[in-house]
């Protein structure tokens, strides 16, 4: 990794499953990209981030989670889908027994403006940032928009 930060003068950010990669990520990358995570286990995750920097004498690595979300009722069966399809990978499927939490727990599901801000509200403090993948009916342009419609109120 200090090879490729050597080379490019853009910040490094791994993708971290389970605590190991998180580590590896703290010690020695600008940041960590989560996923398929609580409010309460990205907090979790990312106090352990946090300390294990510390303890390799760097600062703290910026916390990003990708989460998946719904706005409309009839997405949430591709939600389900999306959820059950990531549940059935192994190394998924171990990192779900170890936190205590399915893949569909740490989805947002909100049909309307106030529902979803209350969803994407148990996220402020617990990463640095949150990166919102938009589950829709059809995943068409007109999907999306109507899902971004929603986000922004």
């Amino acid at each position: 990794m200090a090879e490729l930060q050597a080379r490019l003068d853009v910040p490094i950010v791994l993708g971290a499953l389970g605590p190991a990669m998180r580590r590896l990520g703290a010690e020695r990358a600008d940041g960590l990209l989560l996923s398929w995570l609580t409010p309460a286990t990205a907090s979790a995750a990312r106090h352990e981030a946090v300390a294990d920097a510390a303890a390799a004498g760097r600062a703290a690595p910026r916390v990003v989670l990708y989460a998946r979300a719904i706005t409309e009722p009839g997405a949430l069966e591709a939600l389900q889908q999306e959820s059950a399809r990531y549940a059935g990978y192994p190394n998924y499927a171990a990192n779900f027994a170890r936190i205590g939490h399915g893949a569909l727990d740490a989805t947002i599901r909100g049909v309307d403006h106030a529902t979803l801000a209350y969803g994407i509200a148990g996220y402020v403090g617990a990463v640095d940032e949150l990166v919102l993948r938009a589950i829709t009916v059809d995943d068409s342009a007109h999907a999306v928009r109507r899902f971004i419609d929603t986000v922004v109120g």
